[in-house]
């Protein structure tokens, strides 16, 4: 069977998601085979409503500064990626780190600001290895920038790694979904790998 990539947005904004868990408290609001994801690539797009802008916990945060903008005040941001550790303990690590104040309780800012998260799993896939997996995340974020380059929807990067793409702006969550769907694709499709599309 081709790999998928699912639209996992509405599963990860369940209200009822104790991000500050772990294990068994997390998996038990998710179907079985989203708990098997290991590995794969991701787009996660955000959206910031508030007028405080949306940090990472990084050495920054860690030394008592703010740690590193990830989305501007009433702005928005996307996420491509790989993961290799599972994909929903990747997404309880993005619910820990972003914040716009240290008071912020532990995954509401993840859960206010996810407008989008699209998941291509390579759990299954044997052609892939480790290292290779970082080489197709390369190529997957050359396409999404090249994409957001073309709209004039790139602002910055928001990491030396260049993880986080902050946008000029707001993008609606429909109008991303197709486009980013095509890009993992192709980009899976590139090194070797047909996928199929929910």
């Amino acid at each position: 069977m081709a790999p998928m990539i699912y639209d996992l947005t509405q599963a990860l904004l369940n209200p009822q998601i104790p991000w500050s868990s772990s294990g068994s408290a997390i998996t038990a609001h998710f179907e079985p085979w989203v708990c098997g994801i290991g590995h794969g690539l991701y787009v996660q797009y955000f959206e910031n409503d508030a007028a405080l802008p949306v940090y990472d916990k990084n050495r920054n945060f860690a030394r008592g500064g703010e740690g590193m903008l990830l989305i501007d005040p009433h702005g928005a941001s996307l996420k491509p990626g790989k993961f290799q550790d599972g994909f929903l303990r990747r997404r309880r690590q993005d619910a820990d780190h972003l914040h716009r104040t240290r008071k912020d309780q532990f995954g509401h800012t993840y859960r206010e600001c996810l407008k989008l998260a699209l998941v291509l799993d390579l759990t299954n896939d044997r052609t892939l290895t480790r290292s290779a997996t970082k080489e197709v995340e390369k190529l997957l974020k050359s396409k999404v920038d090249e994409w957001l380059r073309r709209r004039d929807l790139l602002h910055a990067m928001s990491t030396r790694r260049g993880d986080w793409r902050r946008l000029r702006r707001l993008v609606p969550p429909d109008e991303l979904k197709e486009p980013m769907l095509a890009i993992v694709a192709q980009t899976a499709m590139e090194v070797g790998i047909k996928v199929d599309r929910t």
